[in-house]
């Protein structure tokens, strides 16, 4: 498949070197030592099976069934629910029948629907929910001793608390570097000489705006309200908007334009080796398989341009090795196209009987983990 190209403007570098900017770091105070060595106890708290009444912060393993005029409601039934009292996972009313309660007790708790309840025939109803209450952990955390600092591989709480002090004192580092990168190039960009059609700021600008109304809406705010509250006003902000999407290309634009005046040439095993180091660091990929952390991720279709776009031709190799591998074993699968967000991407297999569509599910999984680093793939797997 062709490479896509793009047109960018002319671009006349201005001043880009012997740049003035100061770079900050964050100093490590003792003040966050003290709160990430008590973040180390936490994290090393264990739960402990307990005869005592469940009180909040318990960990709970429960079975759940809801009952109506004395037959059971369908599908309210769950079985070995496993909750922490107080992290709001469990409807209030459930949490608050809990308390006080010991492990191997059953006991029945009232609750009224709502009456618009997303299930008609339940709406304003009173049901008696049953709860079998099968154990009950206490949470215990370690002290900080010089014990528990030999537990966690450190000689004692001065090591733990220097190594801690080092770590923190290379992540602000670190961030210093970026935002001090950052700001050079945002200097570099200003200092350029090209011509961004306004259009595609106005409509960089208006799609922000856009973006902002559907997030407030969910909240029950327009963009007035929130300007108001912001003490600004919707064309101030729409010109921010503008600002920064001119500010962005500008700094993309002198990258490029650097990059090719200093023949900085980045290969692209380079790039691959960065993002497999990224995502190393990230706890969240590492232990979930999905980002759990990060922006919101992008609702509805507001990047056209990325979903109707052809699929590029890295990804299409890719997906062209899954779908062989899945011919092999069998599998049938129809779609393949780019989803909603850059660098996310859709397969989807045909339907079939539940027992073997489950199974066939698992094997797509694991061969899509098992092929992706044969193209330098890290990949990330989200149901639809």
């Amino acid at each position: 498949m062709e490479k896509k190209k793009y047109n960018f403007p002319e671009v006349k570098l201005g001043q880009y070197k012997g740049l003035a900017i100061t770079r900050h770091v964050r100093p490590v105070t003792e003040k966050t030592l003290d709160i990430e060595m008590v973040h180390q106890t936490r994290m090393h708290a264990t739960y402990r099976p307990t005869q005592e009444p469940a009180k909040r912060g318990c960990r709970a393993l429960l079975d759940f069934a809801g009952y109506m005029d004395g037959k059971e409601i369908p599908d309210s039934r769950m079985e070995k629910v496993m909750v922490v009292l107080g992290d709001g996972k469990l409807m209030p009313a459930a949490e608050q029948a809990i308390y006080g309660h010991r492990a191997g007790e059953t006991f029945r708790f009232d609750f009224t629907y709502p009456a618009e309840f997303r299930v008609p025939e339940l709406s304003g109803k009173t049901a008696q929910f049953e709860i079998n209450l099968r154990s009950v952990a206490e949470k215990h955390t370690p002290e900080l001793t010089e014990e528990f600092a030999k537990s966690i591989g450190y000689d004692s709480l001065a090591a733990m608390r220097e190594s801690i002090r080092a770590q923190k004192q290379k992540i602000h580092e670190e961030g210093a570097d970026r935002a001090a990168g950052q700001r050079l190039l945002e200097m570099a960009g200003a200092n350029i000489e090209v011509h961004i059609a306004p259009e595609t700021l106005d409509r960089t600008a208006d799609n922000e705006m856009k973006l902002l109304g559907e997030r407030l809406s969910r909240s029950g705010l327009t963009v007035e309200q929130h300007c108001k509250n912001s003490h600004t006003t919707p064309e101030a902000l729409r010109q921010r908007y503008r600002d920064e999407a001119e500010s962005r290309a500008r700094v993309m634009l002198a990258a490029r334009a650097i990059a090719e005046a200093e023949q900085i040439v980045v290969h692209p095993e380079e790039v691959n080796a960065e993002y497999r180091r990224l995502a190393a660091l990230r706890p969240d990929l590492l232990l979930a398989g999905r980002t759990l952390m990060g922006t919101p991720p992008a609702k509805g279709q507001e990047m056209e341009d990325h979903y109707f776009g052809s699929i590029p031709a890295r990804v299409m190799a890719f997906m062209q090795d899954v779908e062989d591998a899945l011919f092999r074993l069998g599998i049938p699968a129809k779609t393949r196209h780019n989803e909603v967000a850059p660098g996310q991407f859709e397969i989807a297999p045909i339907y079939e009987d539940a027992n073997i569509a489950t199974d066939h599910n698992m094997l797509i999984m694991n061969l899509l983990h098992e092929i992706a680093p044969r193209h330098d793939f890290i990949c990330l797997l989200h149901e639809k």
